[in-house]
């Protein structure tokens, strides 16, 4: 396939109770595109996915499994159409990190939210420091983005902007996720969907006192996090990863950054995720 191309995926099953997933790789095993299902309902969970090709010419690899963990099973069938001769295009992207609130919060596919305006008591820490606290969260944000085009704007400084952009809202309690995103959105074919952080769940969920850096590494790694899976990335394994989901609280306690990762097992059973490449592919070159 040459750069540009768009593969087209659509996954049937034909029998059992199979729940396919279906990703594109690259000869290095590295994944281009991942979908789980295509409608948001349980009324149909076969993949479809869309994929324009990146980086470099090559061979590429269609795979379908089952949903890990699923233990479902059956035939399927796989439709793969090649549409040649496009242009490979990156979109610079602009988050809206959103601490003031708000009433009736939704977020398609997670749920709605009446969030109080965040204050640093939320994440253990003074009321004193909650200023001082979003600054230097969308500091390391924008240090885990840097030399990407991507653009971080926040309800204490900025206007909402009016042009396509995805919000990050900070604020409530789940016991079951620091935060959640709308979906996996391969390369940001969505430049809208949102994200919310749970800044309560951070609170007593260490084991000890974190000191206030580690709690805005924590959020600030969090949030980084949650925006790579709005612009496609998936969940890997490595601590140190950005998109890690296996090596428990305490470590998004310390630095993590984007890297080239084994996928994690809940997502793929093979392959690999470069999330420097894919995100470069993605929003391009800050400044190019």
């Amino acid at each position: 396939l040459a750069i540009g191309d768009v593969v087209t995926l659509d996954v049937q099953t034909t029998s059992g109770n199979l729940d396919p997933v279906a990703a594109v790789f690259d000869s290095n095993e590295d994944v281009h595109g991942f979908n789980d299902d295509r409608s948001t309902t349980p009324a149909d969970l076969n993949p479809r996915l869309e994929v324009q090709i990146r980086g470099a010419p090559g061979e590429f690899f269609v795979a379908v499994a089952p949903f890990p963990s699923s233990g479902t099973s059956g035939d399927y069938r796989v439709s793969v159409e090649v549409t040649r001769g496009g242009s490979a295009q990156t979109n610079p992207q602009s988050v809206f990190l959103n601490w003031a609130g708000g009433k009736d919060v939704t977020i398609e596919n997670v749920g709605t939210f009446d969030l109080d305006p965040f204050d640093a008591a939320d994440v253990g820490l003074s009321t004193a420091d909650t200023g001082r606290f979003k600054d230097e969260v969308q500091a390391y944000i924008a240090s885990r983005y840097k030399g990407y085009a991507l653009t971080l704007l926040n309800s204490d400084d900025d206007a909402v902007p009016s042009s396509p952009h995805s919000t990050v809202y900070f604020g409530g309690r789940s016991l079951r996720a620091f935060a959640i995103s709308e979906q996996i959105d391969t390369q940001n074919a969505d430049p809208t969907d949102n994200a919310i952080v749970f800044v309560e769940s951070f609170r007593d969920a260490f084991g000890r006192t974190p000191s206030f850096d580690e709690l805005v590494t924590a959020v600030g790694n969090t949030t980084a996090h949650e925006i790579g899976h709005l612009l496609g990335l998936i969940h890997t394994r490595e601590c140190s990863s950005l998109m890690d989901t296996t090596c428990g609280n305490a470590s998004i306690l310390v630095e993590q950054s984007f890297m080239r990762a084994p996928l994690d097992s809940s997502v793929f059973p093979v392959g690999f995720q470069n999330a420097v490449s894919l995100v470069e592919w993605t929003l391009g070159l800050a400044g190019i």
